[in-house]
């Protein structure tokens, strides 16, 4: 048997992954929460339909409009194919006492433990150190588990 119909006329919509690069923690209980009278998958699904990236939709209702309730299919938090950032490049310090116990830090540090301290992204958490740059991030920081020893 084959498949049944053909292929659409105009740019195809991406298809939708199912885990938004987050095969961990995006799973189908996230994906069907309710955000808001809309699934969080819904959601996604209508955003990719409008032509959005999956990483682009996912990232818009899971950080910007429902972190809440689809905040673990964020891609920038968990990232399953992005590559770790050469070694070689120790851009984030740790983070400072004062830092670590502030209202900024909300990041989860065993998923993405480098905080952007000034920039665009102030704030933003990333399990990858921060690509400083003077627009986005321009000072960032890593938190260590001493930011949690108090």
């Amino acid at each position: 048997g084959g498949t049944p119909g053909g292929t659409p006329r105009g740019k195809p919509a991406e298809e939708f992954s199912g885990t938004c690069h987050c095969s961990d923690s995006c799973s189908t209980d996230v994906l069907s929460t309710d955000a808001n009278g809309h699934s969080c998958e819904d959601r996604i699904r209508y955003l990719i339909g409008t032509g959005e990236s999956e990483v682009d939709a996912c990232t818009q209702i899971s950080s910007k409009e429902f972190p809440d309730d689809c905040g673990k299919c964020n891609p920038s938090l968990c990232a399953d194919d992005y590559v770790a950032v050469e070694k070689t490049v120790v851009s984030c310090p740790p983070c400072s006492t004062s830092v670590c116990q502030s209202d900024e830090n909300r990041c989860p540090v065993a998923h993405a433990p480098y905080l952007c301290t000034e920039g665009n992204n102030i704030q933003g958490c990333s399990p990858v150190p921060w690509k400083l740059d003077p627009v986005q991030c321009s000072e960032c920081c890593q938190l260590t588990e001493e930011c949690f020893e108090n």
